[in-house]
C-alpha cells in the first residue's frame, strides 16, 4: 500500500482516509494482530507523506 497513488484526492480526502487508517491500526493492534496494524501502518505513512509533498514549498 506504499505505493498508493493520491492523484485525485483533495486534502479533506486524505485527511478522512488518514482518520480511517488510524482507527484501523488501533483496531489490530487491539487485536494483537502485528501484521495488519503494519500493513496499516505502511499505508498511512505514505498518505501522510502525500501531505507533506503538497503543503511543503
Amino acid at each position: 500500500m506504499a505505493n498508493e497513488s493520491w492523484e485525485g484526492y483533495s486534502m479533506e480526502d486524505l485527511a478522512g482516509e488518514i482518520r480511517g487508517r488510524l482507527d484501523d491500526i488501533i483496531y489490530y493492534l487491539g487485536k494483537d494482530d502485528r501484521r495488519g496494524a503494519e500493513m496499516k501502518a505502511e499505508w498511512l505513512a505514505s498518505a501522510a507523506q502525500e501531505v507533506l509533498d503538497r503543503v511543503r514549498p
